[in-house]
């Protein structure tokens, strides 16, 4: 389970904005899974209010069957309109106790 929270800032409506997250290995920095591949569902952080707005979220990503020690997550949020990243971050890296 990945917790965070986010900050939005500077927008003049209010937005539906693409987020994604990529598993990767902790120890060798190698992209492990993508969350389109894992999880069917898109998900989008809505920027309810305009300027500024803040929030938190949490999200599974299931390592199970991925054969890695430790391993980070990077969070991303895109621009809607054209798909461009505006922001990322990495989480701090983790074990699977599931093992």
């Amino acid at each position: 389970m990945i917790s965070f929270q986010y900050s939005l800032h500077g927008f003049k409506t209010k937005e539906n904005l693409p987020f994604r997250w990529t598993l990767f290995d902790g120890k060798t920095k190698l992209r492990l899974a993508e969350s389109e591949s894992i999880d069917p569902f898109p998900v989008y952080l809505f920027a309810e209010k305009t300027q500024a707005d803040l929030g938190s979220w949490e999200l599974w990503v299931n390592t199970t069957d991925i054969k890695a020690e430790k391993y980070f997550v990077r969070l991303e949020i895109y621009d809607a309109a054209n798909r461009n990243r505006m922001t990322y971050e990495d989480s701090p890296i983790f074990s699977n106790s599931v093992r």
